[in-house]
């Protein structure tokens, strides 16, 4: 199937079952009965939209780097997801099939993001602990991992202001996001004047205060605060 969001592009319109897992690329799942515990829940609670498990970490060669990706796991609230306060393991997730895939739309890399959001439309997630970990394998080749920073700080960017603009959409303050994309354009410019990029550095700053539309004079009095600190310390 290809990328993440090919998956959304080309399959989702044309999924007709209740509830869908996703494994990713060369992922793998180790719970025989990770889908059946998943759907039993799911079936049971009808008050969450999704659930999902651990992961562990491994290597090109299946040898377990980390016996968990993250530190700790927790339930997350509808809100969590909905302002992109939750974060799940992709390849551990499943959720019911209730999002209009019209909201998959084109020009944004961060479909799992997206898809946490998406999901708190709906409801919360509940995390298992019954079930054993999947695997999430890092390695070289990975088309994620191998771009590079800003590139990757850029398309957060713009999936956020995505994000932003759907929940306007539905009349809710987007208040609780702007701290997330100030934390983004913050760090992508100051990347860019890094590099000496500073047609690039221009090209977003104006595009943050006419294209995104959500932060205006408060967003310019913090970055040229935080910016001239920053040459103090230089100097």
């Amino acid at each position: 199937l290809g990328p993440f969001k090919n998956t959304f592009r080309n399959v989702y319109p044309k999924l007709t079952g209740r509830y869908i897992a996703i494994c990713e690329g060369d992922d793998f799942w180790t719970d025989f009965d990770k889908l059946q515990k998943q759907v039993d829940f799911l079936e049971n609670n009808l008050n969450y939209s999704a659930c999902y498990h651990s992961a562990m970490v491994v290597d090109e060669n299946n040898i377990t780097i980390r016996d968990s990706k993250w530190p700790y796991y927790k339930t997350h609230s509808q809100e969590d997801l909905y302002y992109c306060r939750g974060e799940m393991i992709t390849n551990t997730v499943m959720f019911r099939n209730k999002i209009p895939y019209q909201k998959f739309v084109e020009g944004i890399s961060n479909y799992d993001t997206l898809l946490w959001h998406l999901i708190g439309e709906h409801g919360g997630a509940k995390f298992m602990e019954n079930i054993q970990p999947s695997a999430y394998r890092i390695h070289s080749g990975g088309s994620w991992s191998s771009t590079g920073s800003r590139y990757r700080l850029f398309e957060a960017i713009k999936t956020y202001d995505y994000i932003a603009k759907n929940i306007r959409s539905q009349n809710k303050s987007d208040l609780p996001i702007h701290d997330k994309l100030q934390q983004l354009l913050h760090q992508y410019l100051f990347d860019s004047l890094s590099s000496r990029n500073i047609i690039e550095y221009l090209r977003v700053l104006f595009s943050a205060l006419s294209k995104l539309n959500t932060f205006k004079q408060g967003f310019l009095f913090k970055h040229f605060k935080a910016l001239l600190k920053r040459n103090r310390k230089l100097v």
